[in-house]
């Protein structure tokens, strides 16, 4: 079972304006892609390093949430996994859901929400857990600035919860500070703790649909841990996002193919596949 958990735990365009008539001088062309990526460097308020690789098609414009106080903040998480260990390879699958219910707290440029666990079915079926709660606090651009159990001390299946909970929310898409339009492409790169094993995660996003009030978001990731830790993983993903921009929560799904190593007393090749959607409650 730690093996599994170990293994399954661990996503351009360009315009150009021509003059007209014989009389006018050849207008300059206008590229939505800069020279080079434009960086977002990592600031003390949360906010990741962030390079945009293209501004997009005009018109520009901040992709920010704005949610109000008292906005409801729940969510259902479903996670399925496929893992294939050792050599001739065993395949095992395993799925897990959980929800938590909540709200926002406080609004602004530090969106503060609270939630509380109140599901937890693993296999299929219900599985015991406390009622502990957690807090996080976002920036108006998505990124998770801080997360807190609201527990002194959780047992282990609900600290293993809120870890859950936790990696579920980094996974999410991060918004650029700069305004952009639809087309618009850039990098994030996360580094996470799974299982004692640092990971380093590279998401490239591209805003696919934006209105006022929502963005339909496309995404592709890739991620590694230290070769030289006792587990091993690498691979690729891919991530649809549809946010509602007066919310906190997106609809997201997750899908993750990896490859890599366990060593314990033998070293045991692993394999898989793992999907994650994530449902807002309204």
């Amino acid at each position: 079972m730690m093996r599994q958990a170990l293994a399954a735990t661990l996503v351009l365009a360009a315009t150009a304006a021509c003059g007209g008539g014989t009389a006018s001088a050849p207008r300059p062309v206008v590229s939505n892609t800069p020279s080079e990526p434009i960086v977002e460097e990592k600031t003390d308020a949360g906010q990741p390093r962030i390079e945009i690789v293209s501004l997009g098609a005009q018109p520009r414009q901040a992709l920010r949430l704005r949610p109000t106080v008292g906005t409801a903040a729940g969510a259902d998480v479903a996670i399925e996994m496929t893992t294939r260990l050792g050599a001739p390879a065993t395949e095992t699958s395993f799925d897990m859901s959980f929800g938590w219910t909540g709200g926002v707290m406080s609004a602004g440029e530090a969106i503060r929400v609270e939630n509380r666990f109140d599901r937890l079915e693993m296999g299929g079926g219900p599985t015991e857990h406390g009622q502990v709660g957690f807090t996080y606090t976002l920036l108006p651009t998505a990124a998770v600035a801080s997360f807190d159990v609201l527990a002194e001390a959780p047992g282990m299946m609900d600290a293993a919860l809120a870890e859950s909970a936790r990696q579920t929310l980094a996974w999410l898409v991060v918004f650029p500070q700069t305004p952009v339009g639809i087309g618009a492409r850039w990098r994030v790169e996360t580094e996470y703790v799974q299982a004692g094993t640092p990971v380093t995660m590279t998401m490239t996003f591209e805003l696919v649909a934006h209105t006022r009030d929502r963005a339909t978001i496309r995404g592709a990731m890739t991620f590694r841990s230290a070769p030289d830790q006792p587990a091993f993983v690498e691979g690729t993903g891919a991530v649809d996002v549809e946010v509602d921009l007066t919310r906190v929560v997106p609809t997201s799904k997750l899908t993750l193919a990896f490859t890599g190593v366990v060593k314990t007393d033998t070293t045991t090749k692993v394999a898989g596949e793992s999907t994650m959607t994530l449902t807002p409650r309204r």
